[in-house]
């Protein structure tokens, strides 16, 4: 059995090899966090492995790896800049790597598709060519059938009262199969909605929606409202088909782009309710999360911001920018059980920050939806400081949830029946929330093999 493993303890990516009972581990490859293991698959024969990376540090290549067991090594078979390999299939035969794939179109890769590399070459040749998105692959123990699941994505903007949880409306002009990446509220109660390759401006309670920013070049991801209303800060991958990934500040008309930070790798950033400052953890840096000025200035580490064995999922600042929220995936050498808890910095005792720590509950479970690339994404204080939001999941459906800071258990606001929540965001007079919710809708395709079947 051979299994990825995402080890806070030397953060980094480790491929193991175990026993079926997950007995007798051995380490056969450790990357560093930001060449990111997709998938494995075995050679039919059992004596090699085939691994699936992507570099997640900007530079937009992917390569699939060889290892073999009887010389015990790793070896480069096809490295790719042009392609994203996200999961992969060995078939019997032994001449084919079948993939799930994403193409550049530009600076961006776009839908999932299915594609085939020939072995031992290298060659690669489509095997659809489509505007669907493919998920899962499986072949057949002939290897004459490939299965796979054609995936539509199904969104909606519930807006519900944050005192009651009751549903007020729903956000409407919205497009079901519309993709969407972040929401933030402006000032005067309209709505900011990034679709990836733009932001939109939609009423809460009309159909009216205006093209704040548009980049087809792009993908925008996470989006804030900062300094009232005076100040829309994003994330933006490849702007003008430069930049691989920065923070960027904009006018609220969405004029005057204005780069603020480029960072090596995925990055995690808030920005304070008064406009003076960006906190951000560039994935790809080691040294801990930067504070800078939004005016303007140079980005200084905050001590006491790097945590052994733990990996950083979300982190948010309260209201009155005195608290930074980190939700952080620990990892314990001596037990190796992995543990969620929620880490609080007192930024008023500066230079050097106090730790409190907040232990979760079992029940319920957090979870995050937005991982690739990793946001902020459903991680907010309350608007009056008081709680953590969070989203919590049983059997498959999201609720919101209230966390207290003093570490109890907290209480359940939603009752939600369907659906997963990505991100949800409070108007600043905390009485309403915008909650993105989302499923994906899936028909399991058969693809046989021309060569052996007429079907």
């Amino acid at each position: 059995m051979y299994v990825r493993d995402n080890d806070p303890e030397i953060g980094k990516w480790r491929l193991i090899e175990a026993d079926a009972d997950g007995s007798n581990e051995k380490v056969l490859l450790i990357v560093p966090l930001h060449q990111i293991l997709q998938a494995v698959a075995w050679s039919p024969d059992g004596k090699a492995v085939a691994a699936s990376f992507l570099n997640g540090s900007g530079d937009s290549s992917a390569e699939i790896d060889l290892f073999d067991f009887a010389k015990g090594n790793w070896t480069p078979w096809v490295k790719l800049t042009d392609k994203l390999v996200h999961g992969i299939v060995w078939v019997p035969d032994g001449r084919w790597i079948y993939a799930l794939y994403a193409s550049k179109d530009g600076q961006l890769f776009r839908n999932t598709q299915i594609g085939a590399f020939s072995y031992p070459g290298g060659q690669f040749r489509p095997i659809t060519k489509d505007a669907n998105d493919y998920s899962m692959l499986s072949a057949s123990p002939d290897g004459k059938i490939l299965a796979t699941i054609q995936t539509r994505e199904q969104n909606e903007i519930d807006i519900i009262s944050a005192t009651s949880g009751n549903s007020l409306s729903v956000l409407p002009g919205i497009v079901p199969q519309q993709t969407f990446k972040s929401l933030d509220w402006t000032p005067d109660g309209d709505l900011l909605l990034s679709q990836g390759s733009r932001v939109i401006r939609a009423s809460a309670n009309k159909t009216d929606m205006v093209t704040v920013l548009s980049d087809p070049s792009s993908v925008i991801d996470f989006i804030a409202v900062c300094d009232s209303g005076r100040s829309i800060i994003l994330t933006w991958f490849y702007r003008n088909g430069e930049n691989p990934i920065g923070i960027w500040h904009v006018n609220p008309d969405g004029s005057d782009p204005t780069s603020l930070v480029s960072t090596k790798g995925p990055v995690l950033w808030n920005c304070s309710a008064d406009g003076k400052w960006l906190y951000y953890l560039d994935r790809a840096d080691t040294r801990g999360i930067y504070r800078m000025p939004l005016a303007g200035g140079s980005s200084r580490v905050i001590p006491g911001t790097v945590f052994s064995n733990s990996l950083i999922r979300a982190m948010t600042l309260s209201p009155d920018g005195h608290t930074l929220a980190l939700f952080l995936n620990s990892f314990s050498p001596q037990t190796r059980i992995y543990s969620d808890n929620i880490t609080l910095l007192d930024l008023q005792d500066s230079p050097n920050p106090s730790v409190r720590v907040l232990n979760l509950p079992a029940d319920p479970k957090f979870v995050f939806h937005f991982t690739d690339p990793p946001s902020n994404s459903a991680f907010h204080f309350t608007p009056d400081g008081r709680f953590l939001a969070l989203v919590s999941e049983n059997t498959g459906v999201d609720n919101i949830w209230f966390l207290p800071l003093d570490g109890s258990k907290g209480r359940q606001i939603t009752n939600f029946k369907s659906e997963l929540i990505p991100d949800f965001r409070f108007t600043a007079d905390g009485q309403k929330v915008a909650v993105l919710r989302h499923h994906t809708e899936g028909d399991v395709i058969m693809l046989y093999n021309s060569e052996s079947s007429s079907r």
